[in-house]
C-alpha cells in the first residue's frame, strides 16, 4: 500500500459477527486494540463502528474489547440474518458522502456479500483497507480491495515486537560478555547483568517475558548467541561464552575443544545437494547465519536500496534499516526470522556496501545513518561473496564446489547462476578491501 500521510482520516466498519465466529473458528485469541493499533499506522481514525447481535455467543463475550468503538445492536433471526451486513453497508456509503469525509474505509470482514460495496467505495474515490481471517476470507472480497491484511498475522506482527525486543536484549548480553572477556574478566552471570544494566539501564529480563535473569541467558543458549558455561559441582556462578552474533565484525565464536569436538561433524560433498546443505549448515553452526531463499534476500535488499533512493542523502540506521526490512517482510507475507534480517545488515556492512569504515558498533552507532555507495547489484554480489568466504572460514577444509555454491546461493543451477558463482569465486580470491573490483568490473574485464 503507498505511504499514507498522517492527516488521513480513517473510518473503519466492523462485520462482528464474520470476524469473531471465524476467529474463534481458528483457534485464534482476538485482540480487537491490537488490530486497532495496526490501523492507526494507516491514519487517524474518525469513526469506528461495529455491527451484530450482542446478545448471542460468541459476540457477548467480546462486549468489554469493544467498548473502545461504536456498538450497533442488530437482533438476529432467519428472517433478517442479513441486517447487520445491510446496516454496515448503508452507515459506510453515508459517511463517505459526506463534505468531511475519510480518506480510506477499513472494513473487517471475510464475507463475499461486501464485495458490491467494495466496488461502490472505490468508485467515490475511497481506497478500501480489508481485514479478515486467514483461511475463511471470500477470494473476491480479497481481491477487490486495495489491500488486504490477515487478523492472523497482525496478531503475530504484535508477538514479532516482543521477539525483536529480546534479540536487542540478547546482543546486549553478548556485547556485556565481550566487554568483561577484553578486560581480561571472566564473564560470570552477576557482573555481566550488572555492566548490562550500567550500559542499558531499561534492561529488564521480565520485560522481555522472562520470570528471571538465568532463563533469559538460557533462552540466548538456546539460541545460539551465547555458550553458557554452568559450574561442574552445581554451584556457583554460570559463565557466558559471547557467540558470534556479536557488536564486533571482527569477533569470532570461540568454543572449548569439546564444543569443537561436537561441530566438527562430517560434511558431504558427494552431490551438489549434499554440497549446498553442506555450506548452509557450515554458515549457521560456524557463523551463526541462517540463509534465507535467494528472492528473499534479493527483494529485501531492493526493496531497501528503493528505501534509499526515495530518502536521497539523510540515509538510514542500522535501526531503521531492520524496521524498514521488517515492514517489508510483513507486507508481503514473508516469513523471515528477525535474526536473518540482523544478518543481513551485519553481511552488508562488512562488505563495505554503507559510506564508513566498516567498524560499526550496532549498539553506540545504531543511530548513525549510512548511505549506501554501490548499487543494489554490487550489493549483493559482495553480500553472496561474502557468503562464501564465511564458508571458507568456518570451515577451511571445505571444498568449494561451483553447482552446490549456486544451489546454495541461488536455490538453482543454470548456467547463468554457474557463471556469476564463478566469478564469486574469483572476487573471493583478492584482498578483501574497499578498492578491490567487483564482480562486474571482473566480468566486464574477461
Amino acid at each position: 500500500m503507498e505511504p499514507i500521510l498522517s492527516g488521513t482520516r480513517v473510518a473503519i466498519f466492523i462485520d462482528a459477527e464474520n470476524i469473531l465466529i471465524e476467529s474463534e473458528k481458528a483457534g485464534m485469541n482476538f485482540q480487537l486494540s491490537t488490530i486497532i493499533d495496526r490501523i492507526r499506522e494507516e491514519g487517524q481514525i474518525a469513526i469506528a463502528a461495529a455491527y451484530g447481535d450482542w446478545t448471542i455467543d460468541p459476540l457477548y463475550k467480546y462486549l468489554e474489547q469493544f467498548r473502545q468503538v461504536e456498538l450497533h445492536q442488530v437482533s438476529t433471526n432467519k428472517r433478517g440474518k442479513n441486517t447487520a451486513d445491510i446496516m454496515l453497508a448503508v452507515d459506510a456509503l453515508e459517511i463517505v458522502l459526506l463534505d468531511h469525509a475519510p480518506d480510506i474505509v477499513v472494513l473487517l470482514t471475510g464475507d463475499r456479500d461486501f464485495v458490491p460495496l467494495v466496488r461502490k467505495l472505490k468508485r467515490y474515490g475511497k481506497p478500501v483497507f480489508g481485514i479478515g481471517v486467514k483461511g475463511s476470507t471470500n477470494r473476491d472480497l480479497r481481491e477487490a480491495c486495495n489491500t488486504f491484511l490477515y487478523i492472523d498475522e497482525i496478531l503475530t506482527y504484535k508477538e514479532a515486537g516482543l521477539q525483536q525486543s529480546r534479540i536487542s536484549g540478547f546482543h546486549l548480553l553478548v556485547r556485556a560478555a565481550s566487554i568483561l572477556e577484553r578486560q581480561g574478566q571472566v564473564p560470570f552471570g552477576s557482573s555481566t547483568r550488572a555492566l548490562m544494566q550500567q550500559l542499558d539501564s531499561t534492561f529488564d529480563p521480565v520485560r522481555l517475558g522472562f520470570d528471571s535473569f538465568k532463563s533469559f541467558v538460557l533462552a540466548a543458549d538456546e539460541e545460539r548467541f551465547i555458550l553458557l558455561r554452568e559450574p561442574a559441582n552445581g554451584t556457583g556462578d554460570f559463565a557466558i561464552v559471547p557467540g558470534n552474533v556479536s557488536p564486533d565484525p571482527g569477533y569470532t565464536h570461540r568454543t572449548s575443544d569439546d564444543d569443537y569436538e561436537e561441530a566438527n561433524v562430517a560434511y558431504r560433498y558427494d552431490t551438489p545437494e549434499a554440497a549446498r546443505d553442506a555450506y548452509r549448515q557450515i554458515l549457521l553452526t560456524r557463523k551463526n547465519l541462517p540463509l534465507l531463499p535467494w528472492e528473499i534476500r534479493k527483494n529485501l535488499v531492493n526493496d531497501l536500496w528503493e528505501v534509499f533512493q526515495e530518502i536521497g542523502e539523510k540515509g538510514l540506521s542500522v535501526f531503521e534499516m531492520n524496521n524498514k526490512m521488517r515492514q517489508f517482510a510483513f507486507k508481503n507475507t514473508l516469513e523471515v526470522p528477525d535474526l536473518a534480517i540482523i544478518k543481513i545488515i551485519h553481511t552488508l556492512n562488512i562488505a563495505h556496501c554503507f559510506e564508513h569504515d566498516g567498524k560499526i558498533d550496532y549498539f553506540t552507532d545504531r543511530a548513525l545513518p549510512l548511505s549506501p555507495v554501490v548499487d543494489v547489484d554490487t550489493a549483493l554480489d559482495n553480500m553472496n561473496a561474502l557468503y562464501v568466504r564465511g564458508i571458507s572460514l568456518g570451515e577451511p577444509n571445505a571444498p568449494l564446489i561451483e553447482e552446490g555454491l549456486a544451489l546454495m546461493l541461488f536455490d538453482d543451477v543454470t548456467d547463468d547462476t554457474l557463471d556469476l558463482t564463478r566469478s564469486l569465486l574469483k572476487f573471493i580470491k583478492l584482498q578483501w578491501d574497499p578498492s578491490m573490483p567487483t564482480v562486474k568490473q571482473l566480468e566486464s574485464r574477461a
